[in-house]
């Protein structure tokens, strides 16, 4: 399935109306999904009301599928955004999300690059550009790279800057591998190359890290991380709240440890 070179842009919409781009679940399943390619696309000035934004979402895609080049841009809402959703149900061979661009997003929670599947056998996340992004709810995240599920990922090359959360309860993370790729027994991760810089939460007020630049989940003790070569650039700041802390790599704690070479 080939899904190439549309444009859908300048559009401005009120209300509680839903905004999905560009959705594909065509599919029996993650077991033998058909090859989806998505490129070259463009979702760009588009503002909506009260209802979630989704830019490109996949699903029950089989081997060799593609996600790339494909630009969201300038995307305003006073609830969710999502850029890029790789579902749970997509499964079989290498899967590839690269050379995306993903600017300019405000809403009250921003994840511009998410998903992941325990039945890809290989995901690889590289050379996507994501940034500037704000989020505004209360308690919302902001994530640049939010994967939680997976066997093998591979992330690296990517640019993530300029995310700011203006919440007094909210965080920023620039790249997490989540908890639940617990799930998938001996799942890999390699986060190498990426360039991460100034995260930014100016009104966080709380004991919790308001910045993670890269985020590694509670893992079970098959499960491998591997992290080199990354750029993570905190800025100094001083937040209006009276606790506030950072981290550049954050590993959350575990009962069984896993391995993890940084």
């Amino acid at each position: 399935m080939t899904e190439n070179f549309n444009n859908f842009s300048n559009v401005t919409l009120s209300g509680t109306t839903t905004v999905d781009c560009w959705i594909n679940t065509e599919g029996v399943g993650s077991s033998s999904g058909p090859s989806k390619t998505i490129n070259n696309n463009t979702f760009s000035n588009i503002t909506t009301g009260g209802s979630a934004f989704m830019g490109i979402s996949t699903g029950s895609s089989g081997a060799n599928s593609s996600i790339s080049n494909n630009t969201i841009s300038n995307i305003t809402n006073t609830n969710g955004i999502i850029g890029i959703n790789i579902g749970s149900s997509n499964g079989q061979g290498t899967h590839t999300c690269a050379f995306n661009t993903l600017s300019n997003l405000s809403g009250n929670s921003v994840s511009a690059l998410q998903g992941g599947s325990s039945f890809i056998n290989s995901m690889y996340i590289n050379n996507n550009i994501i940034g500037p992004a704000t989020a505004n709810g209360t308690g919302s995240q902001l994530y640049g790279i939010n994967l939680v599920f997976g066997k093998t990922n591979n992330i690296f090359m990517n640019k993530i800057y300029d995310l700011v959360n203006n919440n007094i309860s909210g965080s920023v993370t620039g790249i997490t591998v989540a908890n639940s790729l617990s799930v998938t027994p001996g799942a890999v991760n390699s986060i190498y190359n990426n360039i991460i810089g100034n995260l930014r939460a100016p009104f966080k007020n709380g004991l919790s890290d308001a910045i993670k630049g890269i985020n590694l989940g509670n893992f079970n003790d098959t499960a491998l991380s591997l992290v080199y070569y990354n750029t993570v650039y905190i800025p100094a700041q001083v937040s209006s709240g009276t606790n506030f802390s950072s981290a550049a790599i954050y590993h959350t704690a575990y009962t069984s440890s896993s391995t993890s070479d940084l």
